[in-house]
């Protein structure tokens, strides 16, 4: 811990990330963007990092569960006949490459199983869920009144895709004055050059999920002695 300008500063990653004041924030993780049965699946889109980063975070997230850690999960949602989509966003996805097969097929429509976090990382019925229309999980939603109302300070944020939707969320994170936290073994993008390349710029301290695991385990090693 670090004082500067009268404040105090947490600076090292043991202080960061106390599972006392530390959320896991799991975005977009569903079976439209991630499993092949799903909307990107159908699509063709390039899906061969999802298995093993899936199979990762979840191991990350059944430890984040042992050591208390408040759990939120960040479903991406699209209202029928594009009722959640403006001229803007439309056009945005258009520009990008990101269309639709076709104009009536919607991505993770609520009460689909394209909407639901995949089977691997279920979340629990304690466990928040946050519902997202746009690409940053803080965006008109409830996530910072969830984070504040629970004494949070770090969010670890993992899921897809690293170079929109994790990296749209990080950077509002640190906006909503949270130290971010990006385990970079646990996001995933299905072009490996755009998940590099948002690596390089991310404004998240990076750490492997076997670092934060470390950590936790040394910060309660004292506790149970005790």
């Amino acid at each position: 811990m670090r004082t500067i300008h009268g404040k105090q500063v947490m600076d090292t990653l043991e202080e960061i990330v106390d599972p006392r004041h530390t959320a896991l924030v799991v975005v977009d993780v569903q079976n439209d963007f991630c499993s092949a049965e799903g909307a990107a699946g159908r699509l063709g889109r390039n899906l061969s990092a999802m298995p093993a980063m899936i199979g990762r975070l979840q191991r990350l997230l059944e430890d984040a569960r042992r050591q208390g850690l408040l759990r939120v999960f960040v479903q991406a949602a699209s209202l029928p006949n594009g009722q959640s989509d403006s001229p803007a966003w439309l056009y945005r996805n258009l520009a990008k490459g990101l269309q639709r097969s076709s104009e009536t097929e919607e991505f993770c429509a609520p009460g689909t199983w394209g909407h639901e976090v995949v089977a691997e990382l279920a979340p629990l019925p304690q466990e928040v869920r946050v519902r997202k229309h746009r690409s940053s999980a803080f965006h008109q939603t409830d996530l910072d009144l969830v984070l504040r109302s629970n004494g949070i300070k770090t969010v670890i944020v993992a899921g897809v895709v690293t170079e929109g939707c994790v990296d749209s969320t990080v950077r509002d994170a640190l906006f909503h004055d949270y130290y971010a936290v990006l385990p970079r073994d646990c996001v995933a993008s299905r072009s490996q050059a755009y998940h590099e390349a948002s690596l390089l710029i991310s404004k998240a301290d990076l750490v492997e999920s076997e670092d934060l695991i470390r950590v936790w385990a040394a910060l309660l090693a004292p506790a149970r002695r005790g």
